[in-house]
Order: C-alpha cells, then structure tokens, then sequence
C-alpha cells in the first residue's frame, strides 16, 4: 500500500497500491482508517488475505513490529485524479 486519500463522506477512503490500483474501502470499526493513516506513516504495510463476504471483498491487513492487523472492506474499484 503506498497512499491513502480521503473520499466525500464518513468513513470511506481511496487507497492506492504500489502497482497503480485503486480501491475505495472502509474500516469495519470506527477508527480503523485512522490507525492505517498512522501505520502507513512509519511502517509497511501488507495485504495478508483477501475472502469474499456477504458484504463484500474483506482485506486483512498487517505490518512488522508490534503485532497488529486490521479488515478492510472493498466498496469497489477506483482511478485516481
């Protein structure tokens, strides 16, 4: 993952990968999207797992250091400005 940018709205970002895709996604707990933003800043984080969902593509995310991960859920696909 290299950047996150805030959409419109509560709750939803673009997040951008090192090959140029694209996603739109929330957190499924408030505040999961602000731990990223934080994380993001000092380490590198990593798509562990993906499983689909009934309410949609779910994320798993972690990082090196303290142990710790965090699920997305993917609301779709997206282009950058």
């Amino acid at each position: 993952m290299r950047v996150l940018e805030p959409l419109p709205g509560r709750g939803a970002t673009r997040i951008r990968f090192a090959d140029g895709t694209t996603i739109v996604a929330h957190g499924t707990t408030a505040g999961d999207l602000g731990i990223l933003a934080g994380v993001m800043r000092e380490r590198s984080v990593r798509v562990s797992s993906c499983a689909r969902a009934a309410d949609g593509l779910h994320l798993s995310l972690d990082w090196t250091g303290r142990m710790r991960a965090l699920d997305l859920v993917v609301t779709g696909l997206d282009q950058p400005d």
